[in-house]
């Protein structure tokens, strides 16, 4: 891809959204969104991990490329294999590949960009400034604190099994001992 794609958390959220568009003008792009109550759900008796893995084996049986490449957040063999084995074709599973493979850049732009329009739209239904969502992020912990505070449960789209929430939940429980 020769529109200047790299790692998307190098890039600004305009620059994301302008190229956007022309990613899906030239590539065929395969979304799998699992909502925050189907990842509890997944979560009972699975690891993140593997929900992202079995996401992953989803898209790639679906796609007609021989020759497939992922950005892998763990250890990359077992991945590999794993994949490889679930899709039927051939599978490189590389750490930080959205800093070095296009292909790889331009699925990781789309979906920060999908991921930012999601939680913009969040925030538009709670009229709230939820930050960025991110556990790291103080404004999304400030407006969770708040939320349960008020609200005494999480809000909608909050995964319950996200350690931050779990946080909260446990002190708010805090709030009814002795």
């Amino acid at each position: 891809m020769g529109i200047g794609v790299r790692d998307s958390k190098k890039l600004t959220r305009a620059s994301r959204e302008a190229l956007f568009d022309q990613i899906l003008g030239m590539a065929e792009v395969v979304v799998l969104t699992i909502p925050a109550k189907d990842l509890d759900a997944l979560m009972a008796d699975r690891t993140l991990n593997e929900i992202e893995e079995e996401a992953f084996a989803a898209i790639i049986g679906d796609l007609p490329a021989n020759t497939v490449v992922v950005d892998a957040v763990g250890p990359v063999d077992g991945l590999t294999r794993l994949l490889r084995e679930r899709a039927g074709r051939e599978v490189l599973a590389r750490q930080r590949a959205d800093a070095v493979y296009p292909a790889v850049s331009a699925a990781s732009i789309v979906a920060k960009v999908l991921r930012d329009r999601a939680v913009d739209a969040i925030a538009a239904e709670l009229g709230a400034d939820i930050g960025s969502g991110y556990p790291s992020d103080p404004k999304t912990i400030s407006f969770l604190e708040r939320y349960v505070s008020e609200h005494g449960r999480l809000p909608p789209h909050t995964r319950a099994r996200w350690a931050t929430s779990v946080r909260l939940l446990n002190r708010r429980l805090g709030d009814f001992d002795g």
